[in-house]
């Protein structure tokens, strides 16, 4: 029988230490075989045991190879890697990059045709599906390669598969491990400068109609398929369980191969790639539903929880709680889902690529973020199947509209922050080589509309209670309360008192601030002296932040900073050594463990917090962070202190600079102190002159006069829809640099004195200016932006939560974020908010079902 030539095009001997060096995947096999193919010069080029026939070789061909003998004498490297068959029309062209067109445009001759069929059929137990390639013939004898589920060299990235003429042919294709039989398997693996990757062809999946057994065809002569003994019935993937430092001959992923000396658990694949075993060595593959996790579980004998599953709560919502929620989270929850749809279709207008089975994700107690913004990811994504670089729907069509970002590229990434693939064959990611995956089963792109409609219509069941549970506490009882800044301000005086969340919901709607006074504190477990006793004995110490100079302290003795909480004379001196320092202890502590350091703080701050159903620890009913499922590495926001200096009389420096904040927030103040060897009548004195200038309304000043031994903080607080206005003005009038990637908002940069904050209110921004005083408790709305100057020494307790009121601002902070530099501070999301919208929504939606449904 006749056969048909393959002519190898590789690098020059020069390069072959490169690929040797710089990926573990090659090993020394991939200089072997390249070596090989030069110094062979026999009519039939052996590679271990499989031939590669060269008979019948064209002009063209012999000249390819004789320039692949000559290329080390030259010093010079060809393409790296194409196989052609020598009677086979040119390919057809998909829509791909000019790079990869210059790689595929081999020219070739043309010849009979006959029919070739290489399918190979899988179908694991339970009839879930698996991600691999097809090379389906076609009936004029083409071979098309078909974009199945997944294999390791998948580059396609148009609508059109590619598509070559072959004539007569018996093919024998090489695998890359020695001395093993391979038949019945058909892999080819390509080389690359600096990386190879292995090329598994198999037919997608049917349906029921296929056994649960994997069997290979091969068409003879007259196009009738013979058919081989099946393979290992059994389903040879297990889920990766160790990082990809660990495991030869596999593509690793973006944390194992740019930071190899710094991982030592964290690898994006664990527990997401499948790796092939037994007769499916060196191949792998991406789980498409939740039977492949549940098959993984049940051997691990571990139970998999869906995404889309609302874990067990211990609290039991009543119908007007939740459809007190359902009335603020409904319009937020329709736009995610419309954003899912949308970019579903953008996604194949882009890639051309059908969505049936797509990976599945399913959280381990982790969270997903874009590897180019840093912000949560909801559900629909793009990654590459490769290196398991991901990007977010906002990302991806920034991509496609060639937005640039203005940070200068890297090592790593290119001129849009994207990373370039560890499989250096094609280093930039392209959208259209993209894959599309997905976390919650109920928003599959298949899904996706039935499951919008079915919502639909449950909203539509339970509307009636919604719109109710939205008008709701529009009856007030008689609980002592009063406005200030132009009601702008509610001054809530009876904290304990259940008929004040009428009051306070009632402020809180409308994205305005809420001052709660009277609130009990144990003032022992405050004091100075009581933190000074708990950790006297510290080894380590704390970074302080000097308020004046933004100058931050590392490792600062603990005793060193409470000595100076109480006494001038002890403080730390600034660089000169003439001035004491104003120093900040913020966010403390940094590792959320507060309840474990100080139990006792942490639960009399609970049980001193006002509205409970709002901030309680366990059972807040209105605080949509306890929505999140167990699977779901959930934002710890527990309680933090601010402890600071008094800046009295530095008027113009701020303790705390303008800034906002994704969450709704609690702040109790729950110590104010004046150091010693400063006279306390003359303090005071001169703090009520100065609070004369700060423009405060009559009713705070007299509050002032009557506890001015409680005075502790002046606030001032902006409404969320005056932060642009706001921007603007700092940028007109600060000389703020607009450079894009910057906030003058969320840089934390400005204080606003009180001549400021007076021409603001000219240019329609009022600003809301009060005193917290000693047991007051603070609620600032998600996007308000605020500031804080500290009159006395003060210890502050405060406690981020997410509201149903709060969603819009959370989302508009959010947004904004997203749009700051990679390298600022505040970049990134690590509230989650689509997925906490999502949850809460949708156990509000099954618990007032639940309520609906029972018999009365």
């Amino acid at each position: 029988m006749q056969k048909h030539s393959v002519a190898i095009f590789a690098v020059c001997s020069s390069e072959i230490e490169l690929i040797l060096q710089q990926d573990s995947r090659g090993e020394k096999r991939v200089g072997r075989l390249i070596c090989n193919a030069w110094r062979k010069k026999k009519k039939n080029i052996v590679f271990n045991g499989l031939t590669i026939a060269t008979s019948r070789l064209e002009l063209q061909q012999w000249l390819f190879l004789l320039g692949l003998l000559l290329s080390p004498l030259l010093g010079c490297s060809l393409i790296s890697f194409e196989i052609v068959f020598s009677d086979m029309a040119t390919p057809t062209k998909r829509n791909r990059s000019d790079a990869q067109r210059d790689q595929e445009n081999v020219p070739g001759s043309g010849g009979e045709s006959q029919n070739l069929e290489i399918v190979q059929i899988s179908q694991s137990e339970g009839g879930e599906l698996t991600e691999e390639l097809t090379l389906v013939p076609t009936e004029a004898g083409n071979i098309s390669v078909d974009q199945g589920e997944s294999s390791p060299d998948r580059k396609s990235s148009g609508s059109q598969p590619d598509t070559v003429q072959s004539s007569d042919a018996e093919i024998d294709l090489f695998t890359c491990d020695e001395g093993t039989d391979h038949s019945g398997e058909s892999e080819l693996f390509l080389f690359n400068c600096a990386s190879f990757s292995s090329c598994s062809f198999a037919d997608e999946s049917d349906d029921a109609d296929e056994n649960d057994h994997t069997k290979t065809r091969v068409a003879n002569s007259n196009g009738e398929a013979d058919e081989k003994l099946p393979t290992d019935p059994k389903d040879e993937y297990e889920f990766q369980s160790k990082i990809c430092l660990e495991i030869d001959n596999m593509p690793r992923c973006i944390e194992c191969y740019y930071y190899p000396n710094q991982n030592d658990t964290l690898c994006r694949f664990i527990g997401f790639r499948e790796l092939g075993f037994g007769t499916q060595n060196g191949k792998y593959r991406f789980p498409t539903s939740k039977k492949c996790y549940e098959k993984a579980g049940t051997s691990s004998e571990q139970p998999v929880q869906s995404n889309t599953e609302t874990s067990a709560k211990s609290r039991q919502l009543s119908p007007v709680e939740c459809a007190y929620i359902l009335f603020y989270t409904r319009f937020s929850f329709w736009n995610i889902l419309k954003a899912e749809k949308r970019f579903k279709n953008e996604y194949r207008r882009a890639t051309g690529k059908k969505e049936k089975d797509i990976p599945l994700k399913v959280f381990n107690n982790d969270r997903e973020v874009c590897d180019v913004c840093l912000m949560g990811i909801f559900n629909f994504h793009a990654i590459c199947r490769r290196c398991g670089f991901t990007v977010c729907m906002a990302c991806f069509n920034d991509r496609l509209n060639e937005v640039k970002y203005d940070e200068e590229t890297g090592p790593f990434f290119d001129q849009y922050q994207w990373f370039f693939c560890t499989d250096l064959i094609m280093a930039n990611h392209q959208p259209a080589a993209m894959d599309l995956c997905y976390f919650h089963e109920e928003l599959h792109p298949s899904k996706i509309n039935e499951t919008t409609k079915n919502l639909g219509r449950r909203f539509s069941e339970c509307s009636t209670e919604i719109m109710r549970g939205g008008r709701g506490d529009r009856c007030f009882p008689n609980v002592r309360h009063f406005y200030t800044n132009n009601r702008n301000l509610l001054i809530l005086q009876e904290p304990y008192n259940e008929a004040s969340i009428g009051h306070f919901r009632k402020h809180w709607r409308n994205a305005l601030p809420v001052l709660v006074q009277n609130v009990k504190i144990n003032s022992e477990y405050w004091r100075p002296s009581f933190f000074r006793q708990q950790f006297r004995h510290a080894a380590s110490g704390h970074d302080l932040q000097d308020c004046c100079t933004g100058q931050v302290l590392c490792d600062v003795p603990y005793l060193k900073f409470w000595n100076g909480f109480d006494d001038r004379r002890k403080r730390m001196r600034d660089s000169d050594g003439n001035t004491a320092r104003h120093l900040k202890l913020r966010d403390w502590p940094s590792n959320n463990t507060l309840p474990e350091l100080i139990p006792s703080t942490c639960a009399d701050f609970y049980s001193a917090a006002p509205m409970p159903s709002y901030v309680h620890r366990t059972n807040a009913a209105f605080n949509l962070l306890s929505f999140l499922p167990d699977n779901l590495l959930k934002p710890d926001l527990k309680p933090k202190l601010h402890i600071a200096y008094e800046m009295f009389p530095k008027m113009d420096v701020a303790t705390t600079n303008l800034h906002s904040d994704i969450t709704d927030a609690l702040n109790i103040l729950t110590w104010t102190s004046i150091p010693k060897n400063v006279s306390k009548q003359r303090m005071h004195d001169d703090i009520l002159r100065v609070l004369a200038k700060e423009g405060l309304d009559e009713k705070m000043m007299n509050m002032a006069r009557e506890r001015i031994n409680d005075v502790g903080a002046l606030w001032t607080i902006f409404k969320p829809d005056d932060s642009d206005k706001l921007r603007q003005y700092i940028i007109q009038h600060f000389d703020e640099p607009n450079e894009p990637g910057s906030d003058p908002i969320h840089d934390n940069t400005h204080y606003l004195n009180a001549n400021v904050r007076a021409d603001l209110a000219k240019h329609g921004i009022q600003p809301i200016t009060f005193l917290q005083m000693r047991n007051d408790a603070v609620y600032i709305p998600a996007g308000a932006a605020h500031q804080v100057l500290n009159l006395k020494c003060c210890i502050k307790a405060a406690l981020d939560f997410v509201s149903p009121e709060g969603i819009d601002g959370s989302l508009r902070v959010a947004n904004e974020l997203r749009k700051l530099s990679v390298y600022d501070i505040n970049h990134g999301d690590k509230l989650q908010i689509h997925n906490i919208i999502y949850y809460s929504t949708l156990e509000a939606i099954e618990a007032l079902e639940k309520v609906n449904s029972s018999p009365t």
